[in-house]
């Protein structure tokens, strides 16, 4: 998680937690063998939350050293799991499954500061099924440009040591701020640090 902005106090109910541990237990339980995910963790974001408050979010990450896990389809080593009801679970597992989400779900972003939380809110969901998704992130650099027919931001980060590289995402708006699902594109370049030492 990029380091401040933190969410205040972010009241993740009991529920969500229970959805997304019930979920991601029946889950593994499809897995060719036993396996179990190296962390599971909400991710309380201030932009995330101020963009999507209906929702929570979820990282999980699977060890991949020395080699990935044999995985059900709906898991990935490093992915989001967003839980939009009580309920339901909807499985973000790559980059291209968090460009369709953010097409579809993203709402208009009016004024520069709007557009601002709404592309450091999917950088920080794309830091999560990042290949360095289980290391630390730090500050973001962001950026807004207006032109006449669009507007452009960007936003990137770069992962902490032992990992390696940044993930970056570009996005394009209407003038009347509604994000042009086919003007986001997400870059991952990305490498996981060697394992720690015992």
């Amino acid at each position: 998680m990029s380091p401040g902005n933190v969410a205040r106090s972010d009241p993740l109910d009991e529920r969500s937690s229970q959805t997304i541990n019930s979920w991601l237990a029946t889950t593994l339980e499809q897995a060719p063998t036993k396996v179990r995910p190296q962390k599971v963790e909400p991710i309380t974001y201030v932009h995330l939350q101020d963009v999507f408050p209906d929702d929570r979010f979820y990282a999980i990450s699977f060890a991949t050293w020395p080699r990935p896990p044999s995985l059900p389809k709906e898991l990935s080593p490093q992915m989001v799991v967003r839980v939009p009801g009580r309920d339901s679970v909807q499985p973000i597992r790559n980059v291209d499954d968090l460009t369709n989400f953010l097409g579809a779900a993203l709402p208009e972003a009016r004024g520069d500061e709007r557009i601002r939380a709404v592309v450091l809110a999917s950088l920080r969901l794309a830091e999560a099924v990042a290949k360095a998704g289980a290391y630390e992130f730090g500050n973001p650099d962001v950026s807004v440009a207006r032109g006449d027919l669009r507007i452009e931001a960007t936003a990137s980060a770069s992962v902490a040591e032992p990992a390696r590289g940044a993930v970056t995402i570009r996005m394009q708006f209407a003038p009347d701020g509604a994000v042009l699902p086919d003007g986001i594109r997400i870059e991952d370049r990305t490498n996981p640090g060697p394992p720690p030492r015992r």
